[in-house]
């Protein structure tokens, strides 16, 4: 199974992710591109066959998992600073009314899937 590595904006489930990924023997780990000005960040140090999966949610999701979050101007801004990480996942998932198990059971579906490497 290829490396996976998950990005997407604070409370969208990065973390949660790659705990129960890591805890099944996936090489999963997420980056907190949400938080950097380094529009590539996410693919620094990526293995080459590794994937990219981009958790996402509504701005009322985020904001109900985690209150004392700063609001839409940081919202906003994580946004602009995960563009290009958006454009380049391998598989975008919202998140949205979706539990942590289903998230997990969905992207090891989808990982299952793929060919063991990166063609070309």
């Amino acid at each position: 199974m290829r490396p996976l590595v998950v990005v997407g904006p604070c409370a969208a489930g990065k973390t949660t992710l790659v705990q129960g990924l890591s805890s099944l023997g996936v090489e999963a780990r997420a980056v907190a591109q949400e938080h950097s000005a380094i529009p590539n960040l996410f693919c620094r140090n990526m293995p080459a066959d590794a994937v990219l999966v981009y958790l996402t949610a509504d701005y009322r999701v985020l904001h109900g998992r985690r209150p004392h979050s700063s609001g839409r101007p940081q919202y906003a801004a994580e946004r602009s600073r995960l563009e290009a990480a958006r454009s380049a996942a391998d598989l975008l998932l919202h998140t949205d009314g979706v539990g942590i198990d289903e998230v997990r059971a969905r992207v090891l579906t989808w990982l299952r899937e793929l060919p063991d490497r990166k063609p070309g």
